[in-house]
C-alpha cells in the first residue's frame, strides 16, 4: 500500500506477503514471505495491446495470465511470423539480419529489442535485479531520474541510489529511519524521516552533513506518501493530508484532517495542476492545491479500499482492494473529470501499486499463495485492457516505476522481509 512501512515477522501476518491493516491512527503493516525467484515474463500480442505497443509478433494465451497470478511459470506462446513473409522475423532460419531472436539479449523476440541486462528466454526478456539481495538492503519506495533509481532502505535506515544498469550503488544518507515516502525532481530527493517525523531533502548526489528538514509533520505522525510538483504534498499515518506550497522550509497547510478517522488519505499524486488522493473509503478524489474543489472521480465502488493512484494526461487509474481480502482487487480508470469510472481488469489478488507511462498502465500484485513466490508484475493498454504478465513468481513486488524502456519495482524476501531487491525488466 502506498507509503506503508514493512513489518517484521512479529507483526500481523498477511495474505500474499502483505497486510493491509489501515486502522485509524496506525501504520499499515506488511509481513513479506521468503524466497526470491526470477520470474518468467509474458508478452502479449492481443489485438488491443499489441496495436498500441507496436508488437505484432507475440500472443498470449488468456489462461496463462491467470496462472501467473497464482505464481506459476507463464507458458509463453510466441508467434514470430512476419506479416510479410510468414516466417520468424529476424530468425536464423531466414538468414535474418539479427540472428536468433529466441535467446539473443540484444534482439529478444524481435530485432533491436534489448533486454537491458536481463536474459532472453523463448523470445521474452526476463527480469534482473539491479540491487540484488547480496547487497543486504531492504528497498521500499522508489523514484526515477533519467539515469538512476532512488529508493528508501528500511533495514539500514537509508536513502540510496543505483544506476539503471545496476552499477554505482550509493548510499546518500543512513542517519535516520528512511523507509517510507520518496519523491524527486531536478532540485533533489525528498523523503520522510520517521525519527524526526519530518519531510527532509538532499541533493541528487549527496546529503552532505545530513538531510535538510523542510517541515515537521503537524500530527507527529509518520509520512506515508508524498507528491512533488511546485510544492510538496504528503499523507501521514494519522489520516491527514498536508501541503507545502514551495519546496522550501516552512509550515504546511492542512488539506485533510481526519485525525485517525475516515476518510483516510492513503496515497497522493500530482499532475502539476491538481492533487489526486486515494482514500480508505474506496474513493479517489481530485482537489486543488488548497484542498478545495473536491471531486469524486471513482464513483460507487464494490470493493471498499482505494489502495494506490496514478495519473497521466488522459486519465486517472487506481487499485481497488478489499481490506479483508474477501474480494479480489480491481484495476480501475476514470477521466480526469471523473467521467466514465469503470474497472479495467478484475481478479487481482492483493493488487499493490500502480503507475502509467501515458500509453500503458502497470501494476504489482503480491498474490495469494503460501509459497511466498506468487507475486506478479502486470501491464495493459487502457484502450483495450488485455493483461500481460511481465514477471511472475516474484516474492512480494511492491512499489513500481517506469521509464521509456523498462519497468522497475521493489521486492521483499527472506527472514524478516530481508534481504530485498530492486528489480527491472525491459518493456515488451
Amino acid at each position: 500500500m502506498g507509503g506503508r512501512r514493512p513489518s517484521t515477522v512479529s507483526d500481523n501476518a498477511l495474505v500474499s506477503g502483505r497486510v493491509l491493516l489501515h486502522t485509524a491512527g496506525s501504520m499499515n503493516r506488511r509481513v513479506l514471505a521468503a524466497g526470491i525467484s526470477l520470474a518468467a515474463v509474458v508478452v502479449a500480442g492481443a489485438a488491443g495491446c499489441s496495436g498500441l505497443l507496436g508488437i505484432s509478433d507475440r500472443s498470449l494465451d488468456p489462461g496463462t495470465d491467470a496462472a501467473a497470478q497464482e505464481g506459476g511459470l507463464v507458458d509463453v506462446q510466441v508467434d514470430m511470423a512476419s506479416p510479410e513473409s510468414g516466417t520468424p522475423e529476424g530468425s536464423a532460419g531466414e538468414g535474418g539480419a539479427c540472428g536468433d531472436t529466441m535467446t539473443s539479449t540484444n534482439n529478444c523476440g524481435r530485432c533491436g529489442h534489448d533486454c537491458l541486462g536481463g536474459t532472453c528466454t523463448a523470445g521474452v526478456c526476463q527480469p534482473v535485479a539491479i540491487v540484488p539481495g547480496s547487497k543486504n538492503m531492504r528497498p521500499w519506495q522508489l523514484a526515477l531520474t533519467d539515469t538512476a533509481v532512488y529508493f528508501t532502505d528500511s533495514i539500514n535506515g537509508a536513502i540510496a541510489k543505483v544506476n539503471k544498469d545496476g552499477t554505482g550503488l550509493l548510499v546518500l544518507d543512513s542517519s535516520g529511519f528512511r523507509d517510507n515516502a520518496i519523491g524527486l525532481d531536478d532540485a533533489g530527493v525528498f523523503f520522510s524521516d520517521l525519527n524526526d517525523n519530518a519531510v527532509v531533502h538532499c541533493t541528487l548526489t549527496s546529503c552532505g552533513a545530513g538531510p535538510s528538514i523542510l517541515t515537521m509533520v503537524p500530527s507527529t505522525g509518520d509520512v506515508t506518501s508524498l507528491a512533488v510538483d511546485q510544492g510538496i504534498t504528503f499523507t501521514d499515518d494519522m489520516c491527514d493530508l498536508y501541503r507545502l506550497p514551495t519546496k522550501q522550509a516552512g509550515t504546511p497547510a492542512t488539506l485533510v484532517a481526519s485525525d485517525g478517522g475516515s476518510p483516510c488519505p492513503l496515497e497522493v499524486k500530482s499532475d502539476g495542476t491538481y492533487l489526486y488522493v486515494a482514500n480508505d473509503t474506496g474513493e479517489v478524489v481530485r482537489m486543488g492545491f488548497d484542498g478545495g474543489g473536491v471531486l469524486n472521480l471513482s464513483g460507487n465502488q464494490s470493493v471498499p479500499l482505494a489502495n494506490s493512484v496514478a495519473v497521466d494526461s488522459q486519465a486517472v487509474y487506481w487499485v481497488q482492494q478489499d481490506p479483508n481480502f474477501t474480494l479480489p482487487g480491481t484495476i480501475n480508470i476514470a477521466g480526469l473529470d471523473g467521467s466514465n469510472p469503470h474497472v479495467l481488469v478484475g481478479g487481482q489478488v492483493n493488487a499493490e501499486e500502480i503507475v502509467s507511462d501515458g500509453t500503458n498502465v502497470y501494476w504489482t500484485v503480491t498474490g495469494g499463495g503460501s509459497s511466498g513466490n506468487s507475486g506478479t508484475v502486470m501491464m495493459c493498454s487502457p484502450a483495450n485492457c488485455q493483461p500481460v504478465t511481465l514477471a511472475s513468481q516474484q516474492p512480494n513486488p511492491s512499489f513500481i516505476a517506469v521509464d521509456a524502456v523498462a519497468v522497475y519495482w521493489t521486492d521483499f524476501a527472506g527472514v524478516n522481509n530481508f534481504p530485498g531487491t530492486v528489480m527491472k525488466v525491459a518493456k515488451p
